[in-house]
């Protein structure tokens, strides 16, 4: 439901999605009956406490009776569409397993599930190593040997030459074009923030060479 809004570790530990034999789901029912709710309003504004409460508890009563009368033909469809499922899932279970070393397999068979509490942090199985993680550079470069292209590369400190992807620019070129605006939008959100938590009256000139800058790149 709301885990991804969470910290990570949170998710590790509550999140339905890394729970062992908890199936698929938002997690959302419960506030599904809303939509429906809404449209007692208005009639229940022009209704005095009482029969306004009564009026509630009667429509979610009908609410739950159609629920309950239907429970058997969805759980049936449900059931159904996840039998599918599971035989797709279970060749590509099989796939992977297939072109895996048996040494990684059975390691992988070893491992825990379960997450486990390591000072401050959790760790679990789901969990990808930073070490990992490719930086932005990084993922530029391996595009860029791909492509083979001789497309200059843009940084903060080379911000003059921004016109250089105007044209046609490569694919490698374009995403990181993107990544760096979205940089430096976010540069500029944090640091108008600042500047109106600290006085909104001032004037910051280099807030305002950021905006034009930023401004120049979008255009």
């Amino acid at each position: 439901m709301h885990a991804a809004g969470h910290s990570e570790d949170c998710q590790y530990t509550h999140s339905l999605g890394f729970t062992d034999g908890v199936g698929r789901s938002d997690g959302e029912g419960v506030e599904r009956p809303w939509a429906e709710l809404n449209q007692l309003g208005g009639s229940t504004r022009e209704m005095t406490y009482g029969h306004h409460q009564e009026v509630i508890e009667d429509h979610l009563h009908f609410w739950n009776f159609v629920k309950s009368s239907q429970m058997c033909t969805y759980l049936w469809q449900k059931h159904r569409e996840a039998s599918k499922q599971a035989e797709h899932h279970r060749e590509d279970f099989q796939g992977l397993c297939a072109i895996t070393h048996p040494a990684l397999l059975k390691k992988w068979e070893n491992m825990s599930p379960l997450p486990r509490k390591e000072g401050t942090t959790v760790q679990s199985v789901y969990k990808l190593p930073n070490g990992l993680i490719p930086t932005r550079k990084q993922m530029y470069d391996r595009l860029r040997l791909v492509e083979a292209a001789e497309e200059p590369v843009w940084s903060e400190a080379s911000a003059p030459t921004w016109s250089v992807f105007r044209g046609r620019p490569s694919a490698a070129t374009f995403i990181n074009m993107g990544l760096c605006l979205e940089d430096e939008q976010h540069k500029v959100t944090s640091r108008a923030s600042a500047v109106l938590r600290k006085d909104a009256a001032s004037i910051d000139l280099g807030l305002h060479r950021a905006r034009d800058a930023l401004a120049g790149h979008l255009n």
